[in-house]
């Protein structure tokens, strides 16, 4: 089996991480608990043009740059062409992208599969995985994961205005 030159692996989330997109953003209350509205979600997805860059997207851009580094970008996102556009536009285009293909998949567990999934594939064996994450639900489920399988896990917490 041949060595991978990538040491290290960047996963990524977009909203609220390394794009703003909270003008898109809504909440409301499920069964006594906030969530996003979903349904104002979709309505405003063509919107996404106007996401900005966040703080993080120029250590993104450098990572991108590193050719030690395999960057990933991991959301929960139903990914479009426009969101494809805007992405590689605005970011600098991954190496992967793991999303949803229907609004039924969970998160955390959606991300940590597309992420192991792609790491068969191509046959990455990184030294140390860093995840990048506004969702803290979702960045435990990763990290646990990630270390349960014997990787070397560095979970970053991003706070975001999106409501986790």
């Amino acid at each position: 089996m041949r060595k991978s030159k990538f040491l290290e692996i960047d996963v990524y989330d977009i909203d609220g991480v390394l794009l703003d997109s909270s003008h898109r953003y809504k909440t409301e209350v499920y069964k006594g608990r906030q969530r996003i509205d979903l349904n104002h979600w979709r309505e405003n997805e063509k919107n996404c043009i106007h996401d900005a860059p966040l703080p993080l997207a120029e250590h993104y851009e450098k990572r991108l740059n590193q050719k030690s580094v395999f960057v990933i970008i991991a959301t929960s996102r139903v990914m479009s062409a426009l969101d494809y556009q805007v992405i590689e536009s605005k970011l600098g285009k991954p190496r992967a992208i793991v999303s949803r293909l229907s609004n039924e998949q969970k998160g955390g567990l959606l991300k940590l599969h597309g992420c192991l999934h792609i790491f068969e594939q191509l046959k990455l064996n990184p030294k140390t995985i860093n995840i990048y994450e506004d969702n803290a639900e979702y960045l435990k489920i990763m990290a646990d994961g990630f270390f349960n399988l014997g990787y070397n896990v560095k979970a970053h917490y991003v706070p975001s205005k999106q409501g986790h």
